[in-house]
């Protein structure tokens, strides 16, 4: 088998840099087991992670978890995050708020989320 340095680039330089992370996705990807943790999903978006859903007719879902914040009244959107790593969602309540209110410049009266938030422990004032 081969391994996907060792195709005819090899002995050029320049080459070699210009192509080096796609091949080492590429290789990444070949050699990937099953068992392995920090699996490659998606060679055109390498950050895309598995999110198991716990659900009986979608387990899993791939990308990245997102934190979205609207307002109550006309669903505008006023915050928005990011969550690599595939957090619990209560554990993002504290950031996204925090990002509402630097952005807004207003403090957080009252939060309304699903039941994925239970238990997180946030008391806003």
């Amino acid at each position: 088998m081969y391994r996907v340095t060792d195709w005819e680039i090899e002995g050029n330089a320049e080459l070699q840099a210009a192509f080096s992370s796609e091949l080492g996705l590429a290789d990444r990807l070949l050699t990937q087991q099953r068992q392995d943790k920090n699996k490659l999903y998606s060679l055109h978006a390498p950050e895309v992670e598995c999110i198991g859903k716990g659900k009986a007719h979608k387990k899993y879902d791939f990308g990245i978890k997102v934190s979205v914040a609207v307002s109550n009244r006309d669903n505008f959107v006023v915050g928005m995050l990011a969550e690599p790593g595939n957090p619990y969602d209560g554990h993002t309540l504290g950031r996204a708020i925090g990002q509402v209110e630097r952005i807004t410049g207003r403090a957080i009266e009252r939060s309304f989320v699903d039941r994925g938030y239970r238990g997180h422990g946030l008391k806003i004032p």
